[in-house]
């Protein structure tokens, strides 16, 4: 339905054609025609949506206890990528979705922060040795110097490394899939050589998606300030999982 306004102009539908006001002026275009969608594109159409929203809720709860420094669009990307590491193993579109049946490596070298990419800036990455029989996860650090294993950014004096390993079960609709199974931080400086090291996680949750993720985060002295998206790194850094037994 069409309306005629105060200054004369058109606004509204009439048959096929649109009339639009673009400030003293009327446009006139053609409606788009009706998109029909299939039974697999509806079937597709569902399965995104229900990966988005698992995936909003990990994200949230992965913020909440990790606090990683993100860019303005990883979320989007974040999501895309979650769809494909959820969807890589289904040949159909048939049966239900489960997101923790995907392939967790896919998430690796995902960075958080677009601005400032982890493999611009480490040059290491660490060696993780998944032991399925006794549960337990083998993770080792190599030895670090600095603007060797890490090339800083311009005018950074020291910078603090997280390695974060976590577990997650996404298909469920809670905000509490997330487990933070061990946080390790090194400091690290010109000068000053970080050893080898080694960690071992036990008891490793079995049928749950497990994450490596690394932060780097660079400090400037207080002249020169860049802010958190010049000077941070994150990324997954290895994506796995143990098998449930029967």
């Amino acid at each position: 339905m069409a309306r005629l306004s105060k200054n004369g102009l058109i606004s509204g539908g009439i048959s096929n054609l649109v009339f639009v006001n673009q400030g003293d002026r009327n446009v006139l275009r053609s409606k788009p025609d009706q998109v029909r969608q299939s039974a697999n594109t509806k079937k597709a159409a569902g399965i995104f949506g229900y990966i988005s929203k698992r995936d909003a809720q990990y994200r949230r709860k992965l913020m909440q206890l990790c606090k990683l420094v993100t860019d303005d669009r990883y979320a989007y990307r974040h999501r895309s990528q979650f769809y494909k590491m959820a969807t890589s193993h289904r040949h159909t579109l048939e049966g239900d979705v489960s997101i923790v049946e995907g392939n967790p490596k896919l998430m690796e070298g995902f960075g958080f922060n677009r601005h400032l990419e982890w493999q611009n800036t480490c040059r290491f990455f660490p060696e993780i040795q998944l032991d399925t029989e006794m549960r337990s996860m083998t993770i080792t650090i190599p030895e670090l110097v600095w603007n060797r294993e890490l090339k800083a950014p311009p005018k950074t004096h020291t910078a603090k490394l997280r390695i974060i390993c976590i577990a997650t079960l996404p298909d469920l609709e809670n905000y509490q899939n997330v487990e933070l199974l061990k946080e390790v931080t090194l400091e690290v400086y010109p000068g000053k050589q970080i050893e080898e090291t080694r960690f071992t996680l036990t008891e490793v949750p079995e049928g749950q998606l497990l994450f490596v993720i690394g932060e780097i985060r660079f400090q400037q002295s207080r002249v020169q300030q860049n802010g958190e998206l010049l000077t941070t790194a994150s990324s997954y850094l290895w994506g796995g999982r143990i098998e449930k037994k029967e």
